[in-house]
């Protein structure tokens, strides 16, 4: 009796991606966001990685990238500097069945990056990860842009 109460929920759970990190879930959130048809996109295959960076002048790069400057940069470079930042690059390739303009399923992949100086990905966000080298407002103000 006791394994068919412990299989329930399983089967409930068999449709939801309860295990995805932050990191996952936020990229797809914005890759979907990209879609014609968000409902149609089915995951394929991800792959992961992640990179320490060590030397001060690589992170300072990486930073002044996202467009840190000023006070906020020399904070975090010294946070650095005393050893208490991790910065970490995170990318994952998504491969994905979507469907074009005439519904039909092609098959893609998507680069998705994330920076983080604490080494953890619990930050992730629709708004702090780059899709294909675009954050979600760099890629919808070059769409109104397209649009004018």
């Amino acid at each position: 009796m006791k394994k068919a109460i412990y299989l329930i929920p399983m089967v409930f759970l068999g449709g939801c991606n309860f295990f995805d990190s932050e990191l996952v879930v936020a990229c797809e959130e914005t890759l979907k966001k990209r879609l014609r048809s968000p409902s149609s996109y089915e995951r394929i295959e991800l792959t992961s990685r992640s990179t320490e960076l060590n030397t001060r002048d690589e992170v300072k790069a990486k930073l002044i990238a996202h467009g840190h400057d000023g006070a906020l940069l020399e904070a975090q470079l010294r946070d650095f500097d005393s050893g208490t930042a991790k910065p970490t690059e995170f990318s994952l390739l998504i491969e994905y069945d979507a469907p074009n303009a005439y519904g039909t399923m092609l098959r893609d992949v998507s680069k998705c990056e994330y920076f983080s100086m604490s080494g953890r990905v619990d930050r992730a966000s629709w708004f702090n990860v780059k899709v294909d080298g675009q954050t979600d407002i760099e890629w919808f103000t070059e769409r109104l842009k397209k649009i004018r």
